[in-house]
């Protein structure tokens, strides 16, 4: 059986529908943080200042995020990496 360009089209995006499933960053504050969830205008400087990785997309005018995001601050570790000598 030949699949046509389009049915290989339809099954690549499916499986990409799939594997990118995006919630939206306020839920995956609640989500990591529990009841100590950071406001809005907090996880929107985050945003801005890259410290969710992977980066979150916007989409129309909210941002997601991969569930398995993490908040990474760079100067936190940078000064980590200077104290503890490495």
């Amino acid at each position: 059986m030949v699949r046509s360009p389009v049915d290989s089209r339809a099954a690549h995006a499916l499986a990409e529908v799939e594997m990118a499933r995006l919630v939206p960053v306020a839920d995956w504050a609640v989500e990591v943080f529990g009841k100590h969830c950071p406001h809005r205008n907090t996880l929107l400087n985050w945003i801005r200042d890259g410290k969710i990785v992977p980066p979150p997309k916007k989409i129309g005018h909210r941002y997601f995020c991969a569930p398995d995001a993490s908040y990474e601050d760079p100067v936190a570790s940078q000064l980590e990496r200077m104290i503890g000598g490495r």
